[in-house]
């Protein structure tokens, strides 16, 4: 039963940052009532907690938080040998819309087991450097295990509540077969946005293709079954929300991949 103090926040973070999509916000006619609230209880402070962000609630229903967490962790010791055979091709592919240059910083949104992380590397050079970022310890554990030089740092987080992540810090941010798993869309691209330096490049890919990779999740069952590609011209408002210009979309039966570029100041 949800305490009278709470209603459903709005969905767009970008205009009212204190709303996520699918976190629970104080009721805004009560917002004069902070604690210690009258006959204060276990589900007042609660209720406090959430408002103040201090606990982040996922979207509820099918393919919440913690069911894809562990999900993915479950699945992490199988998941390359799953792979469509060339695969590799379409990950060089999606690697070279990336343009990275030689010293360029990455930042992998949902790394997985790290399927992009050797062909980034070859572009980045001896200068370069990667974050791979996965809230699954499995996926991040298969990762890790491949021993990728310490240019790669792994880091368990969800994009979405990743503060440690300096504003302005990398110059391509990616986001590789993960986005349909994200809970709270504009709020993680909001941080992918937040983190890329002016003039840097966001690409979200899946290179599979849209209805393959959609296809995939309904057979791999209900954590991840109604986890979907926003078609083009969905992706496109998503993308331009977030600040992005330059906005193009490729959307092939078997690959797709979306891109933006950060602004740069005076553009």
């Amino acid at each position: 039963m949800l305490c009278p103090y709470w209603v459903l926040a709005d969905r767009d973070p970008l205009r009212n940052p204190r709303r996520g999509e699918g976190f629970w916000v104080c009721n805004p006619t009560l917002r004069a009532h902070t604690p210690p609230f009258p006959a204060l209880d276990a589900t007042a402070v609660l209720c406090y907690l959430l408002w103040k962000r201090a606990i982040p609630v996922p979207a509820g229903g099918k393919g919440s938080t913690v069911n894809r967490r562990e999900f993915f962790d479950q699945h992490a010791r199988e998941w390359d040998a799953a792979r469509p055979a060339d695969l590799a091709a379409r990950l060089q592919r999606v690697v070279g819309m990336l343009d990275l240059r030689p010293g360029h910083r990455v930042l992998d949104v949902g790394t997985g087991t790290g399927a992009l992380v050797p062909a980034m590397l070859a572009r980045v050079g001896e200068t370069g450097a990667i974050v791979a970022l996965d809230s699954s310890a499995g996926m991040l554990a298969v990762a890790r295990g491949k021993g990728f030089p310490a240019k790669v740092t792994f880091m368990e987080a969800d994009i979405e509540r990743a503060p440690e992540l300096a504003d302005a810090s990398f110059d391509r941010v990616v986001c590789n077969a993960a986005f349909p798993h994200l809970p709270h869309r504009q709020q993680a691209l909001a941080e992918m946005v937040r983190v890329l330096r002016p003039g840097g490049l966001l690409v979200i890919s899946h290179p599979i293709g849209r209805e393959a990779v959609e296809a995939r999740h309904r057979q791999q069952g209900e954590a991840v079954a109604a986890d979907h590609v926003p078609p083009p011209a969905e992706m496109r408002e998503l993308l331009r929300e977030a600040g992005l210009a330059d906005i193009f979309i490729i959307d092939e039966p078997d690959f797709y991949l979306a891109a933006g570029r950060k602004p740069t100041k005076g553009t």
